[in-house]
């Protein structure tokens, strides 16, 4: 038994000793922005309504050193997103995911006729140079509702 319990403290101090927090790359940090078209999603009379913006709306968000990121989405605001790591090297060879995620909520309406003021939203994409390329998508639940591709571009 003491054996077992000596192999087990060691797994979790190994374990807990090669974790070391990640670190968001500078690449990332910086202002970036886009403009795109965008489809909502809502529930009228118990059944999903998918709809459009009347006209493609700016994207403009700016992620810092710690991977929080603040900005806007239309006239909806960015409320507590971050940008997180989204795959390993493994992942990369395998072409699996993306890089990076963006997870978090928009707070208030997207254009004008958008029916939901609150929003849960996921963003997978990856960045080559300077160029961000990835999608946006609107949760319920666990579903993912496709909102939109986007091409941001970082700004000097």
């Amino acid at each position: 038994m003491k054996i077992f319990s000596n192999i087990l403290a060691f797994i979790c101090v190994f374990s807990f000793a090669s974790c070391k927090q990640w670190e968001v790359p500078s690449h990332l940090v910086g202002n970036w922005q886009s403009r795109q078209k965008l489809t909502v999603r809502t529930k009228t009379d118990g059944k999903f309504v998918f709809i459009e913006a009347p006209d493609s709306v700016q994207l403009r968000f700016t992620i810092d050193a710690k991977g929080n990121i603040s900005g806007k989405i239309g006239n909806a605001d960015l409320v507590n997103c971050t940008v997180e790591k989204n795959r390993g090297e493994l992942g990369r060879k395998l072409n699996l995911a993306t890089d990076y995620v963006v997870k978090g909520e928009l707070n208030g309406a997207i254009f004008p006729n958008d029916p939901q003021p609150f929003k849960k939203i996921s963003a997978p994409f990856n960045v080559d140079n300077n160029k961000m390329d990835g999608s946006l998508f609107q949760l319920f639940g666990f579903d993912l509702y496709p909102m939109s591709s986007f091409n941001a571009v970082k700004q000097p």
